[in-house]
């Protein structure tokens, strides 16, 4: 009873009978509820004729915060659906929503993550070169071939063109990786990312087995090089650069760097 006194003082205030342009009716109550057209549909009387309440009163706002706290902070359709069993509120779904983004709880548990700036590409990715000069390398498989027997591939892709080349590995050894690494060398890779680390070792004290080994190999497969007068397709010493975790476009690789 407290509750339907309340709606009533609110209709008074708000002048419901000459701002409403619906058709009203007056309940039992004197409440000054709207007659829908479902109202010859067999259902509860507060369903069927709605209380009607204008939708800028403070009054209006608490009903919607108490449906919204109630159904544990339920979303503007649940409280819609909820709020129309029993009260018509005209643009519902909008006053609805404008309300329940005040709920500090809501914004609380609904705010996004932290989310930080792209950083800048790496120098390898936006400067021009021929294909493959810059190169990114992993690994993929295992593929069952038809004897029952499996092979890997390695994929080497260009990091400012995005071209790939495939490789065919019979396992996953370094002896495998190296042959690999051998046949893609004479496209003229000049570098390419290591694996996802934060700091960079220099290949005058350190050495990679593969880069040691890949060396000598094209050394004597082009010797070509020696005479060639641009210096860096004369002299290229092996290092291992070990890139942050974040970088764009990072994959394990090999560094034949100048």
């Amino acid at each position: 009873m407290a509750e339907k006194s309340i709606w009533g003082i609110v209709q008074k205030e708000a002048d419901v009978e000459r701002k409403v342009g619906l058709p009203l009716v007056k309940n039992e109550d004197g409440l000054i509820c709207v007659k829908l057209r479902i109202i010859i549909w067999e259902d509860t009387e507060s369903f069927l004729t709605p209380v009607y309440l204008p939708n800028d009163h403070p009054i209006t706002e608490q009903l919607v915060i108490s449906v919204h706290r109630k159904n544990c902070h339920a979303g503007p359709q649940i409280c819609a659906v909820k709020i129309r069993e029993f009260v018509w509120i005209p643009n519902s779904k909008k006053v609805i929503h404008k309300y329940l983004s005040r709920c500090t709880t809501c914004k609380r548990y609904g705010g996004r993550s932290f989310g930080c700036n792209q950083p800048p590409l790496p120098k390898e990715r936006v400067n021009d070169g021929r294909g493959f000069y810059t190169t990114v390398v992993d690994l993929g498989g295992p593929l069952f071939l038809v004897d029952g027997s499996k092979a890997w591939f390695a994929l080497f892709t260009c990091s400012v063109y995005r071209s790939i080349h495939l490789e065919l590995l019979q396992s996953l050894s370094t002896e495998a990786f190296i042959q690999a690494l051998r046949r893609v060398y004479p496209l003229e890779i000049e570098s390419s990312p290591a694996d996802r680390k934060s700091e960079e070792v220099d290949g005058d004290s350190t050495h990679t087995e593969a880069s040691d080994a890949v060396k000598p190999e094209v050394e004597e497969e082009k010797p070509e090089f020696e005479e060639e007068k641009e210096p860096e397709k004369r002299t290229r010493s092996g290092r291992v650069i070990r890139a942050p975790e974040r970088l764009a476009y990072t994959l394990a690789g090999w560094d034949f760097a100048e």
